[in-house]
């Protein structure tokens, strides 16, 4: 039987990692992926190292409780941290679509994967 996830604070190598309900992944017209973080918008442009996450953490995006503007996305390949450059998602780029990222065992639809 599959262990249950649960989309909640988790510790994973010492660094407790909280759910951010209130961050959220766009996706252009051109294919770009933007990470909309409270007013703070990040073009993103990669994933770092993954880090072998808990098999009960559910799909999502977390930040670093001790630095909450570091961004982190938990899939199928495990914990990533989100890079990005400062940016501003511009109208003329509509239609943006928001990319579901705690869908279990779906894949971050994503160039940079």
């Amino acid at each position: 039987m599959k262990p249950r996830t649960q989309y909640r604070s988790r510790r994973v190598q010492s660094v407790l990692f909280e759910p951010d309900h209130t961050s959220m992944i766009v996706r252009n017209r051109q294919g770009r992926h933007y990470l909309i973080h409270g007013d703070d918008t990040r073009l993103i442009t990669g994933f770092g190292d993954p880090l072998d996450a808990p098999a009960t953490m559910g799909y999502g995006i977390y930040h670093d409780a001790d630095r909450p503007n570091t961004m982190w996305i938990r899939d199928r390949t495990g914990l990533r941290p989100i890079q990005g450059v400062a940016a501003t998602p511009l109208e003329r780029d509509a239609p943006w679509t928001r990319v579901a990222t705690r869908i279990p065992n779906h894949p971050i639809p994503s160039p940079y994967a």
